[in-house]
């Protein structure tokens, strides 16, 4: 499912990542582990298009993936999360997901109608599909970290639907 072959970055003539190579395969959970300042957090931006590589290949289901902004990527299935939590902190946890479906779905434009009846379906299905359908109506901020991680998670996935969403 994703491909990096011989993945190489530097920066004013440090190399940050060389060589690299990883495949991870459908259903299959990777880890990439190593010290600071060993080019993990380099390999996953070269991987989502935040950054562009030297050299190498990024296959994400047989499609080259370098040269597409991050937008693009995560449309696709891939989607960097960061160290510091990124989402809305006073919407619930369902609208945060539904914010993302209906990205997705772009739904987003129109300012005079409600939103608290669309997408309804999905949005909890990714709900229930991270674990959080039973914190739905809970105020984000206020979630435990882990939880606020998931519910990241969970939006990221109202914007790639291919992953988790059963066809509703």
């Amino acid at each position: 499912m994703l491909r990096v072959e011989s993945i190489q970055k530097s920066f004013d003539g440090f190399i940050a990542v060389k060589g690299a190579d990883l495949t991870v395969e459908v259903g299959e959970i990777v880890a990439v582990i190593g010290p600071n300042g060993a080019g993990k957090t380099t390999l996953f931006k070269l991987i989502t298009g935040h950054l562009r590589p030297d050299s190498g290949r990024i296959l994400f289901k047989d499609e080259n993936l370098i040269g597409l902004p991050p937008h693009q990527i995560c449309r696709k299935g891939i989607s960097l999360s960061f160290q510091i939590v990124n989402i809305f902190f006073r919407m619930t946890v369902f609208e945060n997901v539904q914010v993302g479906v209906l990205s997705y779905h772009k739904r987003t434009n129109r300012l005079f109608s409600s939103a608290r009846n669309q997408a309804v379906k999905e949005t909890m299905a990714i709900l229930d599909n991270v674990g959080l359908a039973d914190k739905a109506d809970r105020v984000s901020g206020l979630l435990s970290h882990g939880d606020q991680k998931v519910l990241e998670i969970a939006i990221a996935l109202g914007n790639s639907p291919d992953l988790l969403w059963p066809r509703l």
